[in-house]
């Protein structure tokens, strides 16, 4: 992928991250977009869905920022964080050409950033809070006080995993009871979602480095140049200089 390839990445996904992060953290509040595309009705449902939706397309947006960042720096001299942050451009919003060290370009640079990936990494921190803080059920009745990171016996697990959906996950007992309650599968699902999110910690922090960087672009430029310069003559160094 080029770097207008890794735009248009940026743009596809981080828009639609964006909306739906917003979309579904306005719904676990009880307000509007409930059952719609890929949110589930129910506070802790709804965040069980949008942890995992938003941290795979949180990674891809991370993944092509990141990419896109040490190549303009790297390729194209840019020294400062808005001008490796690609710039959101369409038929709707014709902004390619814009200038990201102007005052506009910085705050127009700066707004798509928190739309794409600050608003994305809330989100995710909030929908994991309500994932944590909720209960566990087993609906055959065997197991209590069940948390997300409770280890059912073996069996049980092993059994979940092959299609027996007895355990479940839900705000409280009132809300399963009125099955605002989704599928959770122990173990397995925590462990899951546990290193998405360490994956896209990382990646966050990774592309926080390559956005700000100060010193990248000189230690880069350096390796380019000592590439670059020519070798010297085999029988100059064992010659010497003429007298």
């Amino acid at each position: 992928m080029n770097q207008d390839h890794l735009r248009a990445l940026w743009t596809a996904v981080g828009l639609v991250l964006g909306t739906y992060t917003l979309a579904a953290w306005v719904a676990g509040q009880g307000g509007a977009f409930q059952n719609t595309l890929l949110i589930v009705q129910g506070k802790v449902p709804g965040a069980v869905v949008a942890y995992a939706v938003c941290a795979a397309m949180l990674i891809v947006v991370l993944l092509a920022g990141r990419l896109y960042a040490r190549r303009a720096t790297a390729d194209h001299g840019a020294t400062a964080w808005h001008e490796r942050v690609p710039v959101v451009s369409s038929d709707l919003l014709p902004m390619r050409g814009l200038d990201t060290g102007s005052p506009e370009g910085r705050v127009y640079q700066g707004f798509f950033l928190a739309l794409f990936v600050l608003l994305p990494v809330a989100g995710l921190a909030h929908f994991a809070h309500q994932i944590v803080d909720a209960e566990v059920f087993d609906g055959r009745g065997e197991l209590t006080e069940l948390t997300v990171f409770s280890v059912p016996p073996s069996e049980r697990v092993w059994g979940a995993l092959g299609g027996d959906a007895s355990f479940w996950i839900a705000e409280n007992a009132v809300h399963y009871a009125d099955k605002a309650r989704v599928t959770w599968f122990p173990v397995v699902q925590p462990l899951a979602m546990g290193l998405l999110g360490l994956w896209a910690a990382a990646l966050a922090l990774s592309y926080a480095a390559a956005l700000f960087d100060s010193g990248g672009p000189w230690r880069r430029h350096r390796r380019r140049v000592s590439r670059a310069a020519p070798a010297a003559a085999p029988g100059a160094a064992a010659n010497g200089p003429e007298c």
